[in-house]
């Protein structure tokens, strides 16, 4: 099975490789992703520390590192693309930020750090679903992780995931079925597998490797980012409306299951 992990990883970088210089420009202007981060954003400072260090895993182009040390904190940036991290790198040194966050290259499933390294880790932008093995993933976060701190990461989400397929053509239901089986599907623009969860699935994971749940979210589990309700992002009012209704109902627990992706946050225990 090592060998199958290593090849998920070499898929990875190899996609990085060629989508560093485009990932900023993408994400910034799709609308689904503008308001799925502010969402993020809403569970990630909350429980960011007064003073010490983050851990920032599978944190690419620095997206959240920045808005992080912003606020004094030391960040590593960690990545398994030297093409992501070489984009990070630009950007705190043109932010000025370059004394506050460093980048390391590696693997997320055995970290060179020791243990209770960080008071605060954040693994988003689905690491966790990327790396192949995501329980060992999680142990090395949680292990990394100082007692009585938290850990905030996003996944991708299983039922948000079958619905796409569903609206796929020529995607035969069985395929639906064996990907609700196995929580693993190929994603062809990616060139690489993702693992998904469910909100219970993800709980259960979690709480395995010794860390206490305290967060748990959809994002977004209403807008999907569809050209129809584009009209939305024409008028500022309409779009801090849509932000309020997103957040009042992203841990709804009978509605988060149907976000795109799933946010959780977690307490390591003392």
């Amino acid at each position: 099975m090592v060998g199958v992990f290593d090849r998920q990883a070499r898929r990875v970088k190899s996609f990085y490789r060629t989508f560093a210089d485009r990932y900023d420009d993408l994400a910034s202007a799709s609308y689904y992703k503008s308001v799925c981060d502010e969402i993020t954003w809403r569970f990630i400072e909350p429980f960011l520390p007064e003073k010490g260090l983050v851990l920032d895993a599978g944190g690419g182009t620095g997206r959240w590192a920045i808005p992080i040390a912003n606020r004094g904190l030391s960040v590593i940036v960690y990545d398994i693309s030297e093409e992501m991290l070489d984009i990070a790198s630009r950007k705190a040194e043109e932010e000025g930020l370059s004394n506050l966050i460093s980048t390391l290259e590696g693997d997320l499933r055995d970290m060179r750090f020791p243990d209770g390294a960080f008071d605060f880790v954040l693994a988003e932008g689905d690491p966790i679903s990327y790396c192949g093995e995501p329980e060992r993933a999680v142990r090395e976060l949680a292990r990394v992780l100082k007692r009585g701190c938290y850990l905030s990461a996003g996944v991708d989400s299983v039922y948000s995931i079958a619905s796409s397929m569903l609206n796929m053509e020529n995607k035969p239901v069985k395929e639906i079925g064996s990907f609700l089986e196995s929580r693993r599907i190929y994603v062809e623009n990616l060139g690489f597998h993702t693992w998904a969860f469910t909100p219970s699935g993800l709980r259960e994971l979690f709480t395995r490797c010794g860390l206490e749940v305290v967060k748990l979210a959809g994002k977004p589990v209403l807008f999907l980012g569809k050209p129809e309700t584009s009209y939305i992002f024409e008028d500022q009012k309409k779009v801090r409306k849509l932000i309020e209704i997103e957040l009042e109902l992203c841990e709804e627990p009978t509605l988060l299951g149907s976000g795109g992706h799933l946010h959780i946050v977690a307490r390591k225990q003392a």
